[in-house]
Order: structure tokens, then C-alpha cells, then sequence
């Protein structure tokens, strides 16, 4: 799938035939003049209730390489509406 999100930023989406999950992205972001390219890989994902959420991100650009594993992911506890509501300026 191709898909072009704003005059700003294109996406490659890779999906794994056999289960349908998403295992890759292609991103490129344009910045002025310049085209920035960044991959990001989901190798692992962790089934909780009916998802499959992914666990393990690995995003690479240029050469910067970084990975992202998540130990606990929780669902259904709740988050307090005060958490999303702006900062004050002090």
C-alpha cells in the first residue's frame, strides 16, 4: 500500500500476507528542500484480548538506529481526561 498522508509525507506500508499484521514502513518526510528517509520494522507483536499489539519497533534513518520494546502494555485500566488537557504557561 502507498499512501500519502500531506504534501509533507509519504508511507510504504508492508503486510505480512500469512496474518495480515503490519511489519515495515517506508517514510519519507520532506523538510524544505531536503527528503528525509526513515524505516520502521515492528518484528514482534503480543496478543491481548482480541489485538495484536506490537512490542518491539525498530526504526532506522540514515545513521541513526533505534529500537523501541515495550515490557508492559496494560488495556482497559483507564487514564484521568486531566492528563490530556494543555499545560499552563508558567
Amino acid at each position: 500500500l502507498k499512501e500519502q498522508r500531506s504534501v509533507d509525507v509519504e508511507v510504504d506500508y508492508f503486510i505480512d500476507v500469512e496474518d495480515f499484521l503490519l511489519r515495515k514502513m517506508n517514510i519519507r518526510k520532506r523538510v524544505g528542500d531536503k527528503t528525509i528517509p526513515y524505516t520502521q520494522t515492528i518484528d514482534q507483536y503480543r496478543k491481548l484480548g482480541p489485538f495484536n499489539i506490537p512490542i518491539s519497533v525498530y526504526i532506522i534513518s540514515g545513521q541513526l538506529e533505534r529500537e523501541y520494546v515495550f515490557d508492559d502494555i496494560v488495556l482497559g485500566d483507564g487514564v484521568a481526561d486531566k492528563i490530556f488537557e494543555q499545560p499552563s504557561n508558567n
